[in-house]
Order: structure tokens, then sequence, then C-alpha cells
């Protein structure tokens, strides 16, 4: 996200906070959004998960009996992050 839209989200979510209890948490996987992610404490940063993992990860504690979505994250991330050497890669590359 860039630093300009990051500061209109910024700015919607105070102005949101005085009529509702909400919270803003961005989960992101690429590398060109590692200056907003500086500036944002609700701005997570990744670049070494895909998406798919970086979710997962983030509600995993919440939820119960996570471990088909557990493997079937760790295989999206082995093919989306194009991890040739994962003993998963094979089975991985199916999903496409």
């Amino acid at each position: 996200m860039s630093e300009e839209d990051c500061k209109r989200v910024d700015t919607t979510i105070v102005k949101m906070e005085k009529f509702c209890d909400i919270k803003l948490q961005l989960l992101d996987h690429h590398k060109t959004g590692l200056e907003s992610s500086k500036l944002y404490d609700w701005y997570y940063l990744d670049d070494t998960m895909c998406a798919t993992r970086i979710v997962f990860k983030y509600f995993e504690h919440m939820l119960k009996d996570l471990g088909c979505l557990d493997d079937f994250s760790k295989l999206v991330n082995t093919y989306d992050m194009w991890y040739n050497t994962d003993d998963r890669f094979n089975v991985a590359t199916l999903l496409s």
C-alpha cells in the first residue's frame, strides 16, 4: 500500500474509533509496502511468506483444530514463494 493510501485509511480509522470499537490490521507480503509498514502499527509486512500463510498465522491462535488448514497454507506458501527445494514442492505444484 502506498503511503498516501495508508494515510487515508489511518485517518478514516481514527474517525471511526470515535463511534465504534474497531481495530485495523493490514497483512501484506509485498516488498513495495516496506516504507508504509514502518509508519503504521496496523501495517504488518512479512515478505518471507505468501498471503495465505500470513493470514493463517494471524488467525491460528484464535481458532482450534486447524491441522488441515496449516498443511494447506504450507503447500500454498511453498508454491507461491517458489520454494522448489522444499519436500512439498511437487505436491504444491498441483495447486496451480
